[in-house]
């Protein structure tokens, strides 16, 4: 996940539904990324999201973008239940939390 002030939301949905698959975090592979793109700061700014991460889940363009691409009782399923937007907020936060010491 983008560490800056840019944010797909798809991303975060996109997150969930590998880890649904069976994928995990490669901290190996994020370790690289971050020295490739030389992102300074990475824990800091890996922190400022884990704190936007609930807000931007609750919020109405998360619900709005991500209805876009996923069926209509997907969404009834999903989205449009507060439990569900908490248990996508956990789950993409330990996720990320795995990275957080990859860059070393």
């Amino acid at each position: 996940m983008n560490t800056t002030g840019y944010l797909r939301n798809r991303d975060i949905w996109d997150l969930r539904w590998l880890k649904q698959q069976g994928a995990a975090p490669r901290t190996d592979w994020v370790r690289n990324k971050v020295r490739d793109y030389r992102i300074d700061n990475y824990r800091d700014k890996l922190t400022q999201m884990l704190e936007r991460l609930p807000e931007i889940i609750q919020g109405s363009v998360f619900q709005r973008e991500i209805s876009r691409f996923i069926p209509q009782e997907v969404a009834e399923r999903t989205l449009m239940k507060p439990k569900f937007k908490q248990f996508l907020t956990t789950e993409v936060s330990e996720m990320l939390e795995r990275t957080r010491t990859a860059p070393r």
